[in-house]
């Protein structure tokens, strides 16, 4: 009898997609290269998934997300066209509220806190938690004041208390 570990195990081996299914692969190095800080390199590889017609759909979505992340570092001044683009071609998706996050955070780093408050305002209007919804409330109200906006800066602030009153 062999005891499952580590090392053994059903996900270990023949029944790891991971080790069998080549676009896998493909992507995780893709990740990996991301992650490392070379996107450049990275773009390639999520577009060999993006293309793979055996994929699964999630991992296409996923490579997208990427891809757009890419572009948006790449090409700052096309961020809103392509998330947007990617929201279109993926309804839905969980990746469009961290994409839409990340083009307004990014914006607001740029010294764009009006582009900025309306990628976090289409962040809140795709799905996400309460919590990431909150966060997104109150990065609103820290972009409208930044932008002199006041009175926006403020309701979003007692929305935010509002909704979370402790």
């Amino acid at each position: 009898n062999r005891v499952a570990g580590p090392a053994t195990g059903p996900s270990v081996g023949k029944h790891d997609p991971g080790k069998r299914d080549p676009v896998q692969r493909i992507y995780t190095r893709a990740v990996e290269l991301f992650q490392d800080g070379f996107p450049e390199l990275a773009r390639p590889l999520f577009e060999q998934v993006s293309a793979a017609g055996h994929a699964p759909a999630s991992l296409k979505e996923s490579a997208a997300a990427y891809q757009v992340r890419i572009a948006m570092r790449l090409h700052p001044k096309n961020m809103d066209q392509e998330v947007r683009a990617f929201a279109f071609r993926h309804p839905g998706s969980v990746h469009a509220m961290p994409l839409y996050r990340e083009a307004g955070h990014l914006k607001l780093s740029s010294g764009d806190p009006r582009g900025a408050y309306t990628q976090f305002e289409l962040a809140r209007g795709s799905s996400g938690s309460e919590t990431e919804k909150a966060e997104l409330t109150y990065w609103m109200a820290e972009a409208a004041a930044e932008f002199g906006d006041l009175d926006r800066a403020r309701l979003r602030f007692i929305e935010l208390a509002d909704a979370y009153p402790e």
